[in-house]
């Protein structure tokens, strides 16, 4: 075998290898709350600050109903008591919160279409 291919080849695969692992420790590692989450008819805005337990803005107490991703990471979704997540015919929940990665709570609301430009 030559060894310059087999060198090229060599360093090939760590970076194959490096980019990959790379890639996934940025679709993983995003901590934060943002500002908007959009769903199929709506969006999400955020209301208020980020708190250290899942609140609504409305004050009532908030319960997990799921779960959503975030790039590849994982993130608890809260909502009112009550709401069933495993009913598509219920009404979205006006109100909701998410975990932001970093030990803290969004609150977003339910606003009409995409955001402005």
């Amino acid at each position: 075998m030559n060894w310059r291919a087999g060198g090229c080849l060599v360093v090939g695969v760590v970076l194959f290898v490096g980019i990959g692992l790379l890639g996934l420790w940025r679709a993983t590692g995003q901590t934060g709350c943002f500002a908007e989450l959009h769903t199929a008819d709506g969006v999400y805005r955020a209301a208020g600050t980020p708190a250290p337990n899942p609140q609504l803005s409305s004050g009532e107490r908030a319960v997990e109903v799921g779960t959503t991703l975030v790039g590849l990471a994982t993130r608890r979704v809260y909502a009112p008591a009550g709401t069933d997540p495993h009913d598509p015919a219920a009404p979205r929940p006006a109100q909701v919160a998410v975990e932001c990665g970093d030990g803290t709570f969004q609150a977003y609301v339910l606003g009409p279409g995409p955001s402005p430009s």
